[in-house]
């Protein structure tokens, strides 16, 4: 695994994790967040899964995002109020929620306008891993043929409440050092 960081326009780091002959970027765009997935080789593709393992050191950053959304904690609060668990509730019994989280698989699209066509995310916890499993959607004109990118938005969006545990996960993944072909990734802790 290659880990790079990169430093971009909003003061943060973009990431980009290297596996597989893969490429998994996470970058920052304002306020929203981008998650892109594409082959290190030019491939023409329409579908991409990234997998993180239960012993890479970054699973536990995209293991509380899983967490976080299937349990409708999208603002990642410790203390549980009852003012909390009731405003979790809701969130799971929103259209909107059952419309993402369906049998513990995350579906995870960008509702920007005037996207009719958007790429889907599916994040799904397995035995001893996270897939993040990328789809090209038919009708959709992507600006690159080799890459697959999901914008995940704040502003304006009906998912908004959706794009905390990625600003989470981007926040934690902040404190990962660069690694360069290593098999197990190490954390710089704060």
């Amino acid at each position: 695994m290659v880990i790079e960081k990169k430093r971009n326009d909003e003061g943060t780091y973009d990431i980009t994790i290297e596996k597989d002959n893969k490429k998994l970027r996470i970058f920052q765009t304002g306020q929203d967040y981008t998650i892109n997935c594409q082959y290190v080789d030019y491939i023409r593709i329409t579908d991409i899964d990234f997998e993180i393992l239960e012993e890479e050191s970054i699973y536990p950053f995209f293991n509380e995002l899983y967490e976080n959304i299937v349990l409708g904690n999208c603002l990642r609060e410790k203390n549980i109020t009852k003012e909390t668990l009731e405003r979790m509730n809701g969130m799971i019994n929103s259209s909107i929620y059952k419309e993402i989280v369906k049998d513990r698989v995350i579906t995870i699209f960008c509702d920007a306008n005037p996207i009719t066509c958007p790429n889907i995310l599916k994040i799904q916890k397995m035995e001893g891993k996270i897939l993040l499993s990328f789809t090209q959607v038919k009708g959709n004109m992507p600006k690159r043929k080799d890459a697959i990118s999901i914008h995940i938005r704040q502003s304006g969006s009906r998912l908004a409440e959706f794009c905390y545990p990625f600003k989470y996960l981007f926040q934690n993944l902040q404190s990962i050092q660069e690694i360069k072909d290593e098999p197990v990734l190490k954390l710089k802790k704060d």
